[in-house]
């Protein structure tokens, strides 16, 4: 694992799943030389400008196979890393390829596709499940923001 020093991280745009081996958070890289490769684990990690993804390939596939994969993950900016947040004034995210096709609140199971900043880590040190953290206003917010139309064309811009 290169570049996998937590000084390195903070701007850096990268995308985290949660390794169900070692039961903590893969850092992987999208960008540079390390591209595609994982960077860190990590118990927690906050990033900013996080958006979900669920691949429905990948999805069907653990559906068809009973086997897991990873095939869905979060991208986003890295603002901190293995700092012990206090997650009780937050509200959890999870996923669950039998339950849905994307990351759900867990009270309201309400989708989650964006929000501005997430904070990904396990209820407790010896927990085997990690989940994405937001706070009460991000689950107050639309699932998705409608996009506004391009200029001259009259069509809809695409968000991602």
């Amino acid at each position: 694992m290169s570049g996998g020093r937590a000084g390195s991280l903070p701007g850096r745009r990268v995308r985290v799943h949660f390794n169900l081996i070692n039961h903590c958070f893969a850092v992987v890289s999208v960008a540079g030389p390390d591209r595609g490769r994982v960077i860190r684990y990590a118990t927690d990690v906050t990033c900013t400008s996080v958006r979900f993804h669920v691949s429905p390939s990948g999805r069907a596939k653990v559906q068809r196979t009973g086997r897991r994969n990873v095939h869905a993950w979060c991208t986003g900016v890295v603002e901190a890393i293995d700092t012990g947040p206090d997650l009780t004034a937050l509200r959890r995210v999870t996923y669950n390829p039998h339950r849905g096709a994307t990351f759900y609140l867990c009270q309201e199971l309400t989708a989650v596709l964006y929000a501005d900043r997430v904070v990904f880590a396990k209820t407790a040190p010896s927990a085997q499940h990690g989940y994405a953290w937001v706070s009460p206003q991000e689950s107050a917010r639309p699932a998705h923001p409608a996009p506004a139309p391009v200029p001259g064309t009259g069509q809809q811009a695409r968000l991602w």
